[in-house]
């Protein structure tokens, strides 16, 4: 569910994306999930939640992802989160609107 978890937010927004998806080696199972300078402040904070949703690794500040995404990152966050856990009815909900 790792990987799961960490594309459905990586691929919300598009620019996000274009800069993350040649940094991924599906057969290696590996990723480059390294912070760009370039990303708005919003896509920096979705990668952050990539990178803990498929490491662990690194912390995510509960106020920023309240107080700077907007509501469909911020719902993208939440139904990310239910997909590293197990849950795919919610990401699904999303997908649907």
């Amino acid at each position: 569910m790792r990987w799961h978890a960490m594309l459905f937010v990586l691929t919300l927004r598009e620019s996000l994306w274009a800069a993350i998806e040649p940094r991924i080696d599906y057969l290696r199972g590996m990723a480059d999930l390294a912070s760009l300078a370039y990303l708005s402040r919003g896509e920096c904070l979705l990668l952050d939640v990539a990178r803990n949703l498929f490491t662990g690794a690194g912390a995510v500040s509960l106020d920023d992802l309240a107080t700077v995404l907007d509501q469909q990152a911020f719902e993208t966050v939440v139904a990310a989160l239910r997909l590293r856990r197990g849950e795919s009815t919610p990401a699904r909900d999303l997908l649907e609107v």
